[in-house]
């Protein structure tokens, strides 16, 4: 005899439901369900705000040039594209964010003269990209904010900058990396132009 179960002389309706949990009033999806609406975690950023970007590789040429100035504690400092202000002879300077900055190049020392608002700065080398040298000065400015938000901080490569525009024909949209290094303790640093275009360093 087939089993049925009744109720009023109707079958039992199944009061069964796609199976969900509950727990602490949140939804958890099954296997299988679509889970589109959870929020998806942001991807880890470096220090340049680029998701996983590769540290790129500093050109032979330059290479070369500091191993015969006997250099060492060769850093990666910044890749950015130049703004009208970089260029500007009225500004006369590079700006650096410090939250852009790759790696700590600056000695304890140095970090004490810059931070206790010396306006001479820091005197350091630049190897321009036809490989010469050029003097050039280091600071580091606080810029104020109205909003009442913290001050941002940038460093500054000032003193020589300009120069360093014209005899490079350094445009607007370049992309740059500027590289650290010691040479007989003295701070250097090295400029490489990388062409929008080409992705290749600057000769």
């Amino acid at each position: 005899m087939r089993n049925t179960n009744m109720i009023g002389n109707r079958p039992e309706a199944s009061s069964k439901k796609p199976e969900e949990r509950v727990d602490g009033g949140k939804r958890r999806f099954e296997s299988g369900e679509c889970s589109c609406s959870r929020a998806k975690k942001p991807r880890p950023k470096d220090t340049c705000g680029h998701a996983h970007e590769p540290v790129p590789d500093l050109p032979e040429t330059f290479k070369e040039k500091i191993k015969g100035m006997e250099g060492s504690e060769v850093k990666f400092i910044i890749q950015k594209r130049l703004y009208s202000t970089d260029l500007s002879k009225h500004h006369g300077r590079l700006s650096v964010p410090l939250n852009k900055v790759k790696a700590e190049f600056l000695s304890s020392e140095e970090k004490k003269v810059l931070e206790g608002g010396s306006k001479q700065g820091i005197e350091a080398l630049i190897i321009k990209p036809c490989l010469r040298g050029r003097e050039v000065s280091l600071k580091r400015w606080e810029m104020k904010k109205q909003t009442g938000k913290p001050s941002s901080v940038v460093y500054a490569i000032t003193r020589g900058w300009n120069s360093v525009v014209e005899d490079n024909q350094l445009k607007q949209g370049h992309l740059i990396q500027i590289w650290s290094f010691r040479a007989n303790s003295k701070l250097c640093f090295a400029l490489v132009i990388v062409h929008p275009s080409l992705g290749e360093e600057g000769r």
